[in-house]
This record gives structure tokens, C-alpha cells and sequence, in this order.
């Protein structure tokens, strides 16, 4: 489920007791940091991470990882690099990380090329970043208290990852990119798609008939390119003569273009017209066979 609650030192004989701590390549993706801590020794940096010397001349990734609430007793409440070390950041989340001296969530003693991230309260250069200096957005996390920390349909932070990182599966083992591209953080958002469709037939009526689709946000057309919206919500209500009709189901979440997730043919059939025959006379007790 992740690194949580760990407590780094700089205890005797300068040897470092870390997290993580890279002195070479450092590959990291789709992992989870809480809760840890760099607290003993003057210069305890890197709550979660700690770029060691020894690490010079190598490019450390970070893809899709979520940190939140470390801390250092020094700089980089999540994340330090040391001298002539790099760091490339993609698609990550840093929240409600602290530091004491300077530089609550990365320590840039090092360099790092950050891009699609978020970072609570700063506002940080790079492509694709959301910008938060003014610590109004928040992640949205489904439950902080309880450790989960999957987004919540609301968050800004789905789909707004980096088209350029290969899709793979998250932290909790499900594929990525559910709609059109890579959520922020360690967790893809699994939205609900709605039932499927199973193509149906009916007879006319002066009622109309409801079609029904249990997704999130559907949206309800007669086209297959989707440009003619019929109807926003999960019903569809049809009133249709006689005839075939095919109707297209669309999700248009957040950031997204609406995306074709199902279709449903609809046969509506006339309906039967008996015939009782010709006109007839007869009296009062006759035996009548109608045809």
C-alpha cells in the first residue's frame, strides 16, 4: 500500500538511515509515501526520498507517485536531491508535505525537470503543472484520514497527467488511462462506465419507452460521431413509430471529450392489426365464426 511512518536519522559514522535513499538511478512509479519523517541529526532532509552523494551525473524518474503529509526536520519534506543530481517528476502528487527550514515538498539543492504535477500551495514551472500558489485546490482525496488516497470524481487532478508516460497499471493494480489520459498520483480514478447495453425490442405505444444507463455522466445520442446530444443523464426517454433505431451512449468526464462507451439498437415494432372479416348481419341467438 506504500511507504507510511517511517523515521530517517543521520545517526553515527554519517550513515544514513532513509526511506529511500538513491545513489544511483532511481526508478520510481506508481507508489505511495505518507506519514514519514526525517527528524534526528541538523541536516535531516528528504522526508520520503533522499538523493545521496554519489548519485551525481544520473537522471532519477518519478512517475505517477503520491506523497503526502512527510516531513523533514531540514529541507524536502518529501523529497531531496543533493548536487548535480537530477530528478524528471511526472504525473505525481505532493501534498500537505512540510519542512522546517525550507522547501516543504522538493529540495532543489539538485535539479528536477517537474511536469503534470501537483504540488499544494506553489506554483511550479515546468509543462502541465496545476498551479496552487494560492493553496486553493486541493486533490481530493477519498478518505485522508483512513490512508485512502484515491480521487474522488470532482478532483482536478484527473486527467491531467502526461500523454508522453507509458500507460501501465496503478498502485492498486488497475489499468491506466480509464477515459483519455493519465490521472496525477499513484491511484487511477475507476469511474464507473455504466451498464452495458443489450439491444431490445418493443412494440408502439403512446408511452414513451426509457432507455437506461447506470454510468456517471451520460450522455445519450442518435450518432455514432456523437455531435447530436439527445438527452444528459442516465434516461432516455424515446417515442419512436415503427422502425430500427440505433442510439449512442457517451461519457464526458472531467477534461475529457465525450468518449463512445456503448451503443444500443432499438427495434420498435408495429403493432398487429387483426382482421375479424367482412361485415355481418345476424339475429339475435345466430352462431357467428369470425375469420
Amino acid at each position: 500500500d506504500g511507504i507510511r511512518d517511517s523515521v530517517a536519522s543521520r545517526g553515527l559514522g554519517d550513515v544514513y538511515k532513509r526511506q529511500i535513499e538513491t545513489r544511483g538511478v532511481a526508478q520510481l512509479s506508481n507508489s505511495l509515501f505518507y506519514g514519514n519523517e526525517a527528524i534526528i541529526g541538523n541536516f535531516s532532509s528528504g522526508g520520503a526520498i533522499h538523493s545521496a552523494i554519489g548519485s551525481s551525473g544520473f537522471t532519477n524518474t518519478i512517475t505517477n507517485c503520491t506523497f503526502v503529509d512527510n516531513f523533514a526536520k531540514h529541507k524536502g519534506g518529501a523529497l531531496s536531491t543533493t548536487l548535480y543530481t537530477h530528478f524528471d517528476i511526472e504525473n505525481c502528487i505532493f501534498s500537505q508535505n512540510t519542512a522546517l527550514t525550507s522547501e516543504d515538498h522538493i529540495d532543489l539543492s539538485g535539479s528536477a525537470y517537474i511536469q503534470h504535477s501537483y504540488l499544494s500551495g506553489e506554483n511550479i514551472s515546468g509543462m502541465g503543472n496545476i498551479n496552487d500558489s494560492s493553496a486553493t485546490i486541493y486533490p481530493l482525496f477519498v478518505d485522508t484520514a483512513n490512508y485512502d488516497f484515491r480521487l474522488l470524481p470532482n478532483s482536478p487532478l484527473i486527467n491531467m497527467g502526461s500523454e508522453n508516460v507509458e500507460a501501465n497499471i496503478d498502485l492498486a493494480g488497475f489499468n491506466r488511462i480509464r477515459a483519455c489520459a493519465v490521472d496525477i498520483g499513484a491511484y487511477e480514478f475507476q469511474e464507473s462506465w455504466g451498464t452495458e447495453l443489450v439491444d431490445t425490442s418493443f412494440c408502439e405505444s403512446n408511452n414513451p419507452i426509457n432507455l437506461i444507463d447506470n454510468g456517471d455522466n451520460i450522455n445519450w445520442h442518435n450518432d455514432i460521431g456523437l455531435s447530436s446530444l439527445l438527452n444528459n443523464g442516465n434516461t432516455l426517454a424515446i417515442n419512436q413509430t415503427a422502425g430500427n433505431y440505433t442510439f449512442y451512449a457517451s461519457d464526458s468526464t472531467s477534461n475529457c471529450p465525450r468518449q463512445l462507451i456503448d451503443s444500443i439498437l432499438v427495434k420498435i415494432l408495429e403493432l398487429p392489426q387483426p382482421s375479424l372479416g367482412l361485415d355481418k348481419s345476424f339475429c339475435f341467438g345466430d352462431s357467428v365464426l369470425l375469420d
